[in-house]
């Protein structure tokens, strides 16, 4: 595998998992920020944590060019079909 095609591939693993997140729900967006915040503590020392923010920070703002390069809905169910959470 080229480098080239290692990155598309990286490209579009984000781009997937972008999808995923943005189809979730508010709640479901918490626990999975709860979840990355808990496995991150573990053995993180300052220079790591700001990495993190960083990266976390870089994550948000691939996700918001992602929302408005592809603004369509991700579910083929009109918002109204969607079962009340």
């Amino acid at each position: 595998m080229t480098l080239q095609e290692a990155d598309e591939m990286n490209q579009r693993l984000v781009e997937s998992i972008a999808q995923i997140v943005l189809a979730m729900s508010e709640d479901e967006r918490n626990l999975l920020e709860q979840k990355l915040q808990q496995s991150g503590e573990q053995g993180l020392d300052e220079s790591a944590a700001a990495d993190k923010s960083l990266r976390i920070a870089e994550i948000a703002q691939d996700i918001q060019l992602f929302e408005e390069r592809y603004p369509s809905p991700l579910s083929a169910l009109p918002a109204e079909q969607w079962p009340a959470v």
